[in-house]
Order: structure tokens, then C-alpha cells, then sequence
């Protein structure tokens, strides 16, 4: 049992945890942020306690994702807003060889985005990059990667342009 929670606690990483109400239909998503474990007891007689840390999940139904002059569908997509309130948004959607290569011209500008289905207000932000590949469900596919420009505010400065282009490597664990 230990090892089928521990397993779970992996799955549920991108959310898929749900809660209701007197057993009706799904109210809230939750995904598992972190997870831990203690082992309490001596053997045969000890018991696993398991500790999961939830953080509800908000999907957001963006149609298309505008990044400047190139528009693409994402089947995924999520944002978050840091604490200096500086929006940050990940999204996976079908790309074409030309969708690539305007991507890639792309890379470190400031754009404009525009989130239909989210909001029909542009704002200007810095492309910080892309990672492409087969999805095995929806063909060639890419992952962008844009936040609000950098600022300085009272409560300090936001991440650099360096700090951005680094944190794009790692597009899975954060983006979706």
C-alpha cells in the first residue's frame, strides 16, 4: 500500500485530485505539490503516515495564445502570478516547421500576447522561449514559456532575462 501511495502522489503531480459534495459531480481540482512520509512504529507492527500538500488547480480556457503576429491553439495551458504580481504563462500546442521558425526569431523579444477565451486586453511580454517534440496525441508540438517584462518594484527587482532563460529549461515541472 505504502508504494501505491507514494505512486499516486507522483500522478497527481499536474492535478487529477478532486473533491465534491455529498458525492456529486467534482467541485474543485487539486494537484499534489508535496509530498512526504514517517514511518511510526517498529517492524512487523509500523505504520506509513503520509503527508500531501494540495494546491487547487484552476484550468483556464484559452482558444488561442497571440504572440505577436503568430497564433497558436493550446490543448494546455496555465499562468501564475508571482508575489511581485508579475504574470507568468506556460502553454503546449500543435506547431507547423514555419511556427518553429518564427519561434525561434521570437526568442528574448518583448511581444505582444493576447489570451483569447482569458481576456481580450494585450499585454506586452517577453517571449523567454520554447521546447518542440512529437506528443504522441496531438502530432509536432511545442511549449512557450513568456512572462511580463521585468520590473523593480518596492518589494524588490522580478527575475532577470538570464534567470528566465534558465528557468525555461526545466518547462515540464513548471508549465503544465
Amino acid at each position: 500500500m505504502h508504494e501505491a501511495v507514494l505512486r499516486a502522489a507522483l500522478e497527481h503531480r499536474r492535478g487529477g485530485v478532486f473533491s465534491s459534495e455529498d458525492d456529486t459531480q467534482p467541485e474543485h481540482e487539486w494537484r499534489v505539490t508535496d509530498s512526504a512520509f514517517a514511518y511510526v512504529g517498529s517492524q512487523p507492527w509500523g505504520v506509513h503516515h503520509h503527508t500531501w500538500r494540495l494546491e487547487q488547480v484552476e484550468r483556464l480556457a484559452v482558444s488561442r495564445l497571440l504572440l505577436s503576429d503568430l497564433a497558436l491553439e493550446p490543448y494546455e495551458y496555465r499562468e501564475e502570478t508571482s508575489e511581485l504580481g508579475v504574470l507568468r504563462l506556460a502553454a503546449r500546442a500543435q506547431a507547423s516547421k514555419a511556427d518553429l521558425a518564427r519561434l525561434e526569431a521570437l526568442i528574448g523579444t518583448r511581444l505582444t500576447v493576447v489570451r483569447e477565451g482569458i481576456s481580450a486586453e494585450p499585454i506586452s511580454m517577453l517571449f523567454e522561449g520554447y521546447v518542440w517534440g512529437p506528443s504522441a496525441t496531438h502530432g509536432q508540438s511545442v511549449a512557450v514559456v513568456c512572462s511580463e517584462e521585468p520590473r523593480v518594484t518596492l518589494a524588490g527587482a522580478t527575475p532577470t532575462r538570464d534567470q528566465a532563460a534558465r528557468a525555461v529549461k526545466d518547462i515540464d515541472a513548471w508549465a503544465l
